[in-house]
């Protein structure tokens, strides 16, 4: 047998060689299998190492639990690490902000199917911002996290914080069961994993205000046209709420998608509009 390879003086025939080869290809395999990343010790921390699923800090799991004074800013990572936590800090405000007041405005287009199923065939989706910009904001941490620079940005000299990273555990349950309050309003959104994780994470709550603000609608259209005999129905649904006293709770993810939990304050909701509803036919 042969590896159809000859190297002239060497020591090795060519049978020798790629028995040499094959066992070296074997040792390298047993070291990567056996060097397993460290983690914690529990079971399910090793299995979410072992998933792709690396560990944050407590803060950004569940900035509920430190201050409702804070924002979490996002950014690509880069490696000039200072740039990166400048840009994830400008974010931060701009979400502080946010927080502080929003207008939301999301309207979604939904064809009539002949099953009488329907199938969202458009959406728009518009923020826009009530608060001034906030003064003295400070920089209360900062971490890169797989691809991924994020900025803790709080208005609270007081804040106490917990060096310490964690993996997101089991899912919690308000992935589907979302708390339920007389005093405030709670809303779930979800995006799938990205390879650039702080898109992700932007995303899951664009998901959750959209979630939020359908509980607010101010007109439902139903549009009917007619074609060669043929009718095709389109319904129209949009809602508009101002808010203020936004609040991410919790997030959470696992090997697809990450979560997101927001509430809002009840007593601070004022629809831009009376509800009302309206069906208009129209032959063409």
């Amino acid at each position: 047998m042969s590896c159809g390879i000859t190297y002239r003086h060497h020591p090795f025939s060519g049978t020798s060689f790629c028995l040499f080869l094959l066992a070296l290809f074997f040792l390298v395999m047993k070291g990567c299998t056996g060097s397993g990343e460290a983690g914690d010790s529990t079971g399910s921390s090793e299995n979410l190492s072992s998933a792709g699923i690396p560990a944050y800090p407590a803060w950004f799991l569940h900035p509920g639990s430190i201050s409702e004074e804070n924002a979490v800013g996002f950014a690509m990572a880069s490696f000039y690490e200072e740039r990166a936590a400048e840009r994830a800090f400008h974010n931060g405000e701009l979400a502080f902000r946010a927080q502080q007041g929003l207008i939301i405005s999301y309207t979604t287009f939904w064809e009539q199917l002949p099953d009488d199923s329907f199938r969202l065939t458009g959406e728009e989706f518009l923020t826009d911002t009530l608060a001034a910009p906030a003064q003295d904001l400070h920089l209360a941490d900062f971490a890169t996290v797989n691809r991924m620079t994020i900025s803790l940005v709080s208005a609270s000299d007081a804040i106490t914080l917990h060096n310490n990273r964690v993996h997101p555990g089991p899912q919690p349950n308000w992935v589907r069961n979302p708390p339920v309050s007389g005093d405030y309003a709670y809303a779930v959104g979800y995006s799938p994993v990205y390879y650039y994780e702080h898109e992700s994470w932007k995303r899951a709550e664009i998901s959750a205000l959209k979630n939020l603000a359908q509980d607010y609608e101010i007109r439902h259209q139903r549009l009917v046209r007619s074609l060669n005999g043929a009718s095709e129905a389109i319904t129209l649904q949009e809602s508009e709420l101002r808010v203020g006293e936004i609040q991410v709770l919790e997030r959470w993810r696992d090997e697809r998608n990450s979560y997101v939990l927001i509430r809002a304050n009840r007593g601070r909701y004022a629809q831009a509009a009376n509800s009302e509803f309206s069906v208009q036919e129209s032959n063409q």
